[in-house]
């Protein structure tokens, strides 16, 4: 078995780390090497939280080369769009519309990106310098 990795994404207090607890937990479960690293910066403010989830026989790393997550699960709509372009082109997106403004967005420092119809790709998303400007193979909303 190849290495999977998932990216979970969202705001403080959406569930993100635990998601990626079950999710690496159920690997375990299944006889997987699993790998896992969090980053939760201000997460109790309201900030981004993001964690990188790798399993499959052998995992070296817990971080996802950029560009190689296989699967994006995000919590926020902004969270989608800001970590979209590290999804493999043959990818999966799940991406949760609720809006939640942080505190940047509430101050009046920074505008929400704009809202985008749920099976469009936003403009540079899926891309990176060395992956061009193309859609992965799903990008779904949940509301």
């Amino acid at each position: 078995m190849s290495v999977t990795n998932i990216l979970v994404a969202g705001t403080g207090g959406q569930g993100v780390m635990t998601a990626a607890e079950i999710l690496a937990q159920t690997a375990i479960a299944h006889g997987l090497d699993v790998k896992k690293t969090e980053v939760a910066g201000m997460a109790q403010r309201g900030g981004i939280v993001n964690s990188h989830l790798r399993f499959g026989d052998k995992v070296l790393s817990p971080v996802i080369p950029a560009g190689e997550a296989d699967v994006l699960l995000a919590f926020e709509a902004a969270e989608g769009l800001r970590w979209s372009h590290e999804v493999r082109l043959d990818g999966v997106i799940l991406v949760n519309t609720l809006r939640m403004a942080p505190p940047v967005v509430s101050a009046g420092l920074f505008a929400y990106p704009p809202t985008r119809s749920p099976n469009s790709r936003p403009a540079g998303a899926g891309s990176s310098p060395s992956m061009p400007k193309t859609s992965p193979a799903a990008w779904a909303t949940c509301a």
